[in-house]
């Protein structure tokens, strides 16, 4: 499971847009801590707070998907839009849902994520305007046996869409690439 990180919240006064940020790890099942502004005053209201941990379950569910290569936990977590988008390190964009699905189930077949045993997830942020948020975040892949770990820098666009009564956060887009060492 990854290593997800201790979250608070960060509203800038210029943009109507909500930011959720974590720098500092812990466990996926801890609670998130939040915070408006650089001080500690809580957020009250559940609307802020359910918004962000909404979007953050759903990278969540990816990263599940991603970890235990399970491709029809992937292939729910994706919008079914044909404008939908992904690009792995090294390779072009996949687009349209048909085509996103069959990489992964690629790369799941091959085991081409296998960079090492173990991933964490760090460095989320995760910005909301409306109905659209975007994480980004750093996946680093643990080789083991004194290799040099894998860094990868993610961006995952997110859409809210009404799936009967209920909202639902799909992953629209995904962008990944290897971090350059020393930038």
């Amino acid at each position: 499971r990854p290593v997800l990180g201790t979250f608070r919240y960060f509203i800038p006064a210029d943009a109507g847009a909500v930011v959720l940020h974590s720098n500092e790890t812990s466990t996926a099942n801890k609670s998130p801590a939040f915070s408006s502004g650089q001080g500690s005053d809580m957020i009250t209201g559940n609307l802020l707070s359910d918004l962000h941990l909404h979007v953050s379950k759903a990278n969540d569910a990816f990263y599940d998907a991603y970890e235990s290569s399970n491709i029809k936990a992937m292939s729910r977590i994706w919008s079914k839009a044909a404008h939908i988008k992904c690009s792995q390190p090294g390779q072009r964009f996949m687009c349209g849902y048909t085509e996103v699905i069959k990489s992964w189930h690629e790369i799941f077949k091959n085991d081409e994520k296998a960079w090492g045993s173990k991933m964490s997830v760090t460095d989320i942020r995760i910005v909301t305007v409306s109905d659209t948020a975007w994480v980004t975040c750093t996946e680093t892949f643990d080789r083991g046996q004194g290799l040099e770990r894998v860094k990868v820098l993610a961006t995952h666009i997110f859409r809210a869409e009404q799936v009967g009564a209920k909202t639902q956060w799909r992953l629209e887009c995904r962008s990944a690439a290897h971090l350059i060492h020393g930038l």
